[in-house]
């Protein structure tokens, strides 16, 4: 199945009807963030951290390092 296709979860769900839980593996794309800007965002969020003590930072080659790795992260 795309990724953009949408999930058929109520024909997942009707087959799991009665059946132990526990065994039952569910597609990866169940988990995936509904858009791509919701994708971005998550990984814009994930970096807020190294840019925030890039700009504490008194070492010009630590906060070059700081900011670069804070765009890095996300790939």
């Amino acid at each position: 199945m795309r990724p953009d296709e949408p999930m058929p979860i109520w024909s997942i769900v009707k087959k799991l009807i009665g059946q132990d839980i526990t065994t039952v593996s569910l597609p990866v794309s169940m988990n995936e963030p509904l858009s791509a800007l919701q994708r971005n965002a998550e990984a814009i969020c994930s970096s807020h951290d190294l840019l925030e003590d890039a700009a504490n930072c008194e070492d010009p080659i630590r906060r070059m390092a700081l900011a670069v790795t804070a765009f890095l992260a996300p790939l």
